[in-house]
């Protein structure tokens, strides 16, 4: 509002960012929160700035015939439409009253940002609540169309997640998915004797059968808010870069920053074994209550204790 352009920074610097990412070897992947919006005035009426800074001249304004419950919520939700949690106002981009404007300027929008920042992939949030009928063409289009994607489909029912991935239907396996089986698995070992960690860990989550599709990880920013590992952290890193799986490291957990937990120097060590040794599916070699050791069947040859 007259200061500065956003928060966060500048499209400039943006771009810059991305660009630095980039030189240096790095892929970039986009959050994309297509289930909501916020910030309207409390009459599910949006309208933005235009390039110049012109009020209400930007591009594609929403109304209330594009939100639920203006019109009925959208057929084949990504998860049961009991777990339809408001975090905004929903769109409803097969549902809406402007025909497909809403299925189109979504698809337009993330055409534009991705072309716009040269990015290869997304994390698309919030799934359980996105139509299949929307996000398969919504990945299969433009400059979206075979780029890497893994969605958040939050819930430690890995049958559940796997038939999101899979239904013939609906994503029909465009997209990967979070592994929160297995985190939610760790998240519970906290509150039990660390000995028990491994067994209970082996082969578990998404990982365990549809380990191309599965994106393990052991924190986030909304388990850390509310139900965080509190032990045996790096361990669980351990399990998640040399078994099956797309490995992802939460910030926090990462960086040596004020409030951080500052676990760089073995993540790194981690990511090293996984980038140079760990190849090929896991086995299990001998679990108990005080060791669990694996072995990989890939040419380079792991063996994890």
């Amino acid at each position: 509002m007259g200061s500065v352009p956003t928060r966060f920074g500048s499209r400039e610097q943006l771009q810059r960012c991305v660009a630095t990412f980039r030189a240096n070897g790095l892929d970039v992947y986009l959050d994309m929160v297509e289930h909501h919006r916020s910030g309207d005035p409390g009459n599910f009426v949006f309208r933005y700035r235009g390039a110049d800074g012109t009020p209400a001249t930007g591009r594609f304004p929403k109304d209330p015939p594009n939100f639920v419950p203006n019109v009925p919520r959208d057929p084949n939700l990504g998860g049961p439409a009991k777990d339809d949690f408001p975090f905004g106002r929903e769109l409803a981009p097969i549902n809406t009253k402007h025909n497909s404007y809403v299925f189109n300027g979504l698809i337009d929008a993330a055409d534009w940002l991705t072309r716009a920042l040269d990015v290869q992939g997304y994390r698309l949030d919030d799934v359980k609540e996105l139509s299949t009928d929307f996000l398969f063409p919504f990945l299969t289009q433009k400059a979206m169309a075979g780029k890497f994607a893994f969605g958040e489909f939050f819930d430690g029912n890995r049958i559940l997640v796997n038939g999101w991935i899979f239904n013939p239907h609906g994503m029909r396996g465009r997209a990967s998915a979070f592994d929160s089986h297995c985190a939610s698995r760790w998240r519970r070992s906290a509150t039990i004797p660390a000995a028990s960690t491994w067994p209970i860990s082996t082969h578990a989550g998404l990982a365990g059968f549809s380990p191309l599709n599965a994106v393990t990880f052991v924190e986030n920013h909304d388990t850390d808010l509310n139900e965080p590992v509190i032990t045996n952290k790096i361990l669980a890193y351990a399990y998640i870069f040399t078994s099956e799986g797309y490995p992802c490291v939460y910030y926090r957990d990462y960086s040596t920053d004020k409030n951080c937990f500052g676990l760089k120097q073995p993540i790194d060590n981690l990511i090293w074994i996984h980038d140079k040794l760990a190849a090929g599916p896991t086995q299990q070699r001998w679990p108990d209550f005080d060791l669990f050791a694996m072995s990989d069947s890939g040419s380079r040859g792991c063996s994890s204790p």
